[in-house]
C-alpha cells in the first residue's frame, strides 16, 4: 500500500500563496490567472481542506454544496454517496468564487454544461476545463458523469461514440468546429493498402523519432 504523503501547514500556505500571487507566470499567463485565480484557490482549498480525491472533486455540482451544514455530497468509488464536512477556510474560498461566478454569464439554458478538453488544447483553454484527458478519457468521463450537457474541446470525430454511448445527453462543440485535417488524411483504406503492399514507408531522423516518442507515450498514459 502506498504511503500517504501529507503537506505540512506551512507548505499548504506556501502553495495557496503561490496560486494567489501568480508568481513566475508569463505576461500572457497572468491575463488568464486574473480570470481563474478565485476558482483555482477554491478548488485547491477544497481538496486540501477535505482530503477528497480529484475525481470526486470534478464530479461535484453546485447543488452538492450545503453551506448551512458546511458539507458537500460526493460520490465515492462504486457509486455510493457520502457527506464530507469542511471548515471556515474552505467555506470562504468557495463563497468568494461563487460570488465571482455570479457575474459570469453562461449561454442561456446551458448553465450546468461541463467543459471537457484534450490536453493538446492551448494552456489557457485547458485551465478553464472541468476535465482534461484523452479522447477515450473524455468519452469515459461523459458516460460516467451525472451531468447532462457537455462542451467538447477535441476533434469532432469523437462525437459519434459520445452520442452512441449517451443517447440522452447533449454535446456541443465550439465554433468553428475543431476538425483535424491531417487526421482525416489517414483512412482505413490507406492503412490497409500500406499493410498489404508494405510500401509508402516513412523514414525520419533518429532525433525526430526520439522527440516524437515523448508525446506518444504521454497520450498512451492519459488513455489508461
Amino acid at each position: 500500500e502506498k504511503e500517504i504523503i501529507r503537506l505540512e501547514p506551512n507548505e499548504v500556505a506556501i502553495l495557496l500563496d503561490q496560486v494567489e500571487a501568480g508568481t513566475k507566470l508569463t505576461k500572457k499567463e497572468l491575463e488568464y490567472h486574473k480570470k481563474t485565480k478565485l476558482r483555482d484557490i477554491a478548488l485547491l482549498t477544497l481538496l486540501l481542506g477535505t482530503g477528497i480525491r480529484v475525481s470526486e472533486c470534478v464530479g461535484l455540482d453546485i447543488n452538492d454544496i450545503n453551506f448551512d451544514e458546511a458539507g458537500i455530497k460526493i460520490r465515492r468509488k462504486g457509486g455510493y454517496e457520502t457527506i464530507i464536512y469542511f471548515g471556515d477556510e474552505v467555506e470562504i474560498a468557495l463563497l468568494d468564487y461563487l460570488e465571482e461566478r455570479e457575474h459570469i454569464i453562461p449561454a442561456e439554458g446551458h448553465e450546468n454544461a461541463l467543459f471537457l478538453v484534450h490536453p493538446e488544447c492551448r494552456k489557457e483553454i485547458v485551465e478553464l476545463a472541468d476535465y482534461v484527458g484523452s479522447t477515450a478519457g473524455i468519452i469515459d468521463f461523459a458516460t460516467k458523469s451525472e451531468a447532462q450537457e457537455f462542451i467538447i474541446g477535441t476533434e469532432l470525430g469523437v462525437m459519434y461514440e459520445l452520442r452512441v454511448k449517451n443517447p440522452d445527453k447533449k454535446f456541443y462543440y465550439p465554433n468553428p468546429l475543431p476538425c483535424c485535417v491531417d487526421m482525416k488524411l489517414n483512412t482505413l483504406e490507406a492503412v490497409l493498402t500500406v499493410l498489404q503492399n508494405e510500401d509508402k514507408e516513412v523514414f525520419v531522423e533518429d532525433s525526430v523519432r526520439k522527440g516524437a516518442i515523448l508525446p506518444l507515450e504521454k497520450m498512451l498514459e492519459l488513455a489508461k
